[in-house]
């Protein structure tokens, strides 16, 4: 079997699995096997140019999403994800959250995050709280206030 038919194929196969991802990583190595199915067919004995071109294509592409995401995602106002919308969630303190440092909270959906508080005092293990901020993966929280 010549090279150029597996690069081709790897390729194919490649862009059929991000078809069921939606990821765009999938897509860049289907490109870069393509691409280097091309060159496969131009330089069927050089095997180091091959690997070469595919890992520059894969590489260059991957390092290129976030800022080619990050582009498009300006453009879609209001766009909120709502896997890190947490503000307003109820959670339940698992590792205490004292006044300087911070403790774990399991939000309901969304796992455990690590917490600090807005409060001077240690929440408890067990209290139930309620998240008021997200600030990369930390959440602020704040105790649940009981109504009589």
């Amino acid at each position: 079997m010549d090279l150029w038919i597996f690069w081709l194929v790897l390729g194919l196969i490649m862009v059929m699995v991000e078809l069921f991802t939606g990821t765009l990583y999938f897509l860049w190595f289907g490109l870069g096997a393509m691409a280097t199915a091309v060159i496969s067919s131009i330089f069927p004995d050089n095997i180091w140019l091959q690997l070469i071109v595919a890992a520059a294509i894969v590489l260059i592409l991957c390092l290129a999403t976030p800022k080619f995401a990050k582009k498009f995602a300006h453009k879609s106002p209001g766009y909120k994800e709502d896997k890190y919308d947490l503000a307003g969630k109820k959670g339940i303190v698992v590792a205490p959250i004292h006044p300087n440092a911070s403790g774990v909270v399991k939000i309901v959906g969304h796992g455990e995050w690590t917490a600090v508080s807005e409060e001077s005092e240690t929440i408890a293990e067990g209290t139930d709280v309620v998240v008021k901020a997200v600030n990369g993966l930390t959440v602020t929280v704040v105790p649940v206030k009981e109504e009589d």
